[in-house]
């Protein structure tokens, strides 16, 4: 893939769609009907989307022998688990809470302004009261909100929240435009997007920000850019 790093594995998922995903599910189909058979031995759930996959079991040991498992059936296909992203819940509400499911469901209808404020002030809750969540999700779908009716503070804290270098490092072009239309200020963007261009430590950001620059900033040297792009090669 032009200006992508060369990797041992693993696709760049913005430039290929859901390619990421078909291959899982083709891929991963021996894997899942053993962890499904292994999971049932135990009384206990298996679920899998994309590369994420989810354990419910009645126990903490018997989901944390259900990922030793997991971890060496994948180990057998040259894939392995990273440690650094499993989650543990102590309760169901705590992984509905983790994902957002009830943000997301206020946010079914964008045109109910009454809904849309209610998701707003539970993520302003969750974040208030230190919640582990999805918070980069949460933002994505608050991101389509039409700004026009949203009250001041709402407005504010959001803007605030959207500019975070976390959330815009994992913009794709189509939602770094749609945050552009929606903030109406091109100076604070483009200033914002500037300033952390030479921080972000993977090209996928820096290319998203070229094909924006290229569309909407044509006075913009890409050259900078692609000068970034070429350190995280080296």
């Amino acid at each position: 893939m032009q200006g992508y790093s060369s990797k041992q594995i693993g696709i760049p998922q913005d430039d290929i769609g859901d390619m990421s995903r078909l291959l899982a599910n083709f891929f991963l189909q021996d894997h899942d009907r053993e962890m499904s058979k292994r999971a049932a031995k135990r009384k206990a759930g298996y679920f899998r989307f994309a590369d994420d996959q989810l354990f419910s079991a009645g126990s903490a040991e018997d989901c944390t022998a259900l990922l030793v498992e997991a971890s060496k059936s994948l180990h057998g296909i040259n894939l392995s688990i990273n440690s650094g992203k499993v989650t543990h819940f102590s309760s169901r509400g705590d992984f509905e809470l983790y994902w957002c499911f009830d943000l997301f469901e206020l946010l079914e209808d964008l045109t109910n302004e009454i809904q849309v404020h209610k998701a707003i002030d539970l993520y302003l809750r969750l974040i208030e009261k230190g919640v582990s969540f999805r918070k980069t999700s949460a933002l994505r779908r608050l991101l389509n909100i039409d700004f026009s009716i949203l009250k001041a503070t709402h407005r504010d804290v959001l803007e605030r929240e959207f500019l975070q270098s976390e959330f815009l490092s994992h913009l794709r072009p189509f939602e770094l435009q749609r945050l552009r239309k929606n903030l109406g200020d091109d100076e604070r963007l483009f200033r914002q997007l500037d300033d952390i261009a030479g921080t972000i430590l993977f090209n996928s950001y820096l290319y998203n920000l070229i094909s924006l620059y290229r569309e909407h900033r044509k006075d913009y040297d890409l050259a900078v850019l692609y000068e970034y792009v070429q350190r995280l090669k080296l």
